[in-house]
């Protein structure tokens, strides 16, 4: 597609072999406070809430992601019009 064309929903793929990084994780910013200022796939800024959870259901986050989690290729994005 075009880059002076553009889907009418706003709806794009991000990711792929159409960019120049290749991590295939989410990296999420903090500021000091521990305040999540920011959330990033590659170059791409997602949307994001923040939430603080129970003890346990951090204990069971945690294990989760110790266990291992799959790896991102792509994401689908909605622009903003």
């Amino acid at each position: 597609m075009s880059d002076d064309i553009k889907d009418p929903t706003g709806i794009r793929y991000y990711g792929g072999d159409g960019t120049i990084h290749s991590g295939g994780e989410v990296n999420v910013e903090l500021d000091t406070s521990g305040r999540v200022v920011a959330v990033w796939f590659r170059c791409q800024a997602i949307a994001f809430t923040q939430s603080t959870c129970s003890e346990e259901r951090a204990g069971e986050m945690t294990d989760m992601y110790r266990r291992g989690v799959p790896g991102l290729d792509a994401i689908v994005v909605r622009d903003q019009s």
